[in-house]
């Protein structure tokens, strides 16, 4: 049996689930490294709020949709890279 969501109920578990790994992250020692992932999954959570708000303005959703993907490609970078963060 297959479970279908609609987009709205997916954007709000997506949401709920990165709410979870931002409420871990804070819970732990800083470095930069926590702090980038942090604030990059908050902006994330930011952009599905703005995205559920302007699900049906293609215009709207299109670009909210480019933001989460970009800060997605970011975050993949600084995992896959140790010397992502340096200057």
């Amino acid at each position: 049996m297959k479970v279908q969501l609609a987009p709205k109920e997916a954007l709000a578990l997506s949401k709920a689930n990165i709410s979870k790994v931002i409420k871990y992250l804070g819970e732990q020692t800083f470095t930069e490294d926590n702090n980038a992932k942090l604030m990059i999954l908050k902006n994330i959570v930011r952009e599905l709020d703005v995205l559920e708000l302007s699900i049906d303005d293609l215009e709207y959703a299109s670009l909210h949709t480019r933001n989460i993907f970009e800060l997605y490609l970011i975050l993949t970078h600084i995992n896959s890279n140790q010397k992502a963060l340096e200057c």
